[in-house]
């Protein structure tokens, strides 16, 4: 009798993780390399020389695709799974064969990223089809434990094809991408798709004052997949110079950002922009005790026999600049041990230079500043990337000013042009809100 009730039982959980869990397949093929037939087809290399001629080469086709799936798991029975595959190809013409970035393949992964797949086809002038794979990669492990794949194509002359295409997977994908639309070459095609579970949610950003990138949203209902896609034609080519404005100033980009993951329960980012500012709360508040105070030991003495906050201010932030440096790592360091290494994050440094200044009785507030580089600020886009750049205001007589205690160097009446009159968030306790960075430090 209790064989049969336990084998009652193992048949009841198994019924209820069969049909309870729901999963999202990947869709994607493989990436495999053309035949040599489909290699061959015409291509009127000539006549697009002759067109592209002001230009190092032309995109004939880019293939760009990002794709999520997933299990859904049930609670107390089964965890749930997340997978991210990143597929893309391009097809290219070699103008100038000096380039470098034409004739060597070259890209950097993480050390745990699974290589489904990987070819590249070359295409000289003569009409000779070079095959070669993943083999042929030349491997270099990075100081961060990043591994970068390069491969110099050999032969490349002017009129030179260049085929490549690469599938990768991972255990799990961050939950904000920014995918270019432009490149520094013109190109002829672009086919970009985005797929991801359809109970999870995501939002999209605005490139512009009321002007969205002009997808197309499907769903595939077998498979449990919603699918964002974007197809152009004779892309003209981005180029910048000197002064001129940021990328994301003048292209066409798609942004990108997971408000909603569900792998067992529902896990929602950032509701608010009070959300974004609170997870950076940490890094603007002191939590050394009152015997421990390096921060306000090492104020006192560095601001003895100062007396203007001008000066206190230039001294403090000239102290940090000099003898903080930024840490290459991802350790948690609290100001002391920031202070006893003379190391830590951007975001460590610029708590410290706030607790610093708040010691030496100046007003100092801890902001995120969004930077140009970013482009036009989309306030229903609620993501950390739209003001990610941490510096610290303070105001003195009625005159604010903005320092990024961790460039070294720079001067205390100056801030770069790229985020000069730009919004910030304030992150420091009860003033979480939107401000102006100003011209510079002495605009406001």
């Amino acid at each position: 009798m209790k064989r049969r009730i336990l084998s009652l039982l193992t048949l009841t959980i198994a019924l209820i993780i069969t049909t309870s869990c729901t999963v999202s397949k990947r869709l994607t093929s493989i990436q495999t390399a053309p035949t040599d037939s489909l290699l061959s087809s015409s291509i009127d290399v000539d006549s697009l020389i002759d067109k592209y001629s002001k230009y190092d080469g032309v995109y004939l086709n880019v293939k760009d695709i990002y794709e999520h799936s997933a299990t859904k798991g049930v609670p107390m029975f089964t965890h749930g799974d997340w997978k991210y595959h990143r597929i893309f190809s391009k097809k290219y013409l070699i103008i100038n064969p000096d380039k470098q970035d034409l004739t060597t393949f070259t890209i950097n992964l993480p050390p745990r990223t699974v290589i489904n797949s990987y070819y590249l086809v070359a295409i000289l002038p003569n009409k000779t089809i070079n095959h070669y794979d993943q083999k042929s990669l030349i491997q270099e492990k990075n100081y961060d434990g990043n591994i970068t794949y390069k491969f110099a194509i050999p032969g490349v002359k002017k009129g030179t094809i260049v085929e490549y295409g690469l599938d990768l997977s991972f255990n799990s994908g961050p939950l904000d991408y920014n995918i270019e639309l432009q490149y520094s070459l013109p190109c002829e095609n672009l086919n970009v798709e985005f797929a991801y579970p359809d109970w999870w949610k995501i939002n999209t950003k605005k490139i512009s004052k009321g002007l969205d990138v002009d997808y197309v949203i499907t769903r595939n209902v077998e498979e449990k997949k919603k699918i964002i896609s974007y197809n152009a034609q004779n892309i003209p080519a981005i180029t910048l110079e000197p002064f001129s404005p940021f990328f994301n100033e003048v292209a066409k980009y798609l942004r990108i950002s997971f408000t909603l993951i569900d792998l067992i329960t529902p896990i929602e980012f950032y509701k608010s922009w009070i959300d974004v500012a609170d997870d950076y709360k940490d890094y603007s508040m002191n939590k050394e005790s009152f015997l421990s105070n390096k921060a306000g030991g090492k104020t006192e003495e560095l601001i003895e026999g100062i007396e203007t906050p001008l000066e206190k201010l230039d001294t403090i932030v000239s102290f940090i600049q000099n003898n903080i440096s930024i840490a290459d790592d991802n350790k948690d360091r609290s100001f002391g041990t920031v202070l006893k290494e003379k190391k830590g994050s951007v975001y460590e440094i610029c708590g410290l230079t706030e607790a610093m200044l708040s010691e030496a009785e100046l007003e100092a507030d801890y902001l995120l500043v969004h930077s140009a580089h970013e482009g036009f600020i989309d306030y229903d886009f609620i993501s950390y990337d739209q003001f990610q750049m941490p510096a610290i205001r303070t105001k003195i007589d009625s005159t604010f000013y903005v320092v990024i205690p961790y460039y070294k160097y720079l001067p205390i009446d100056y801030l770069p042009e790229y985020v000069q009159e730009q919004q910030a968030l304030i992150v420091s306790n009860n003033k979480k809100c939107m401000v102006n960075s100003g011209r510079s430090r002495l605009a406001r």
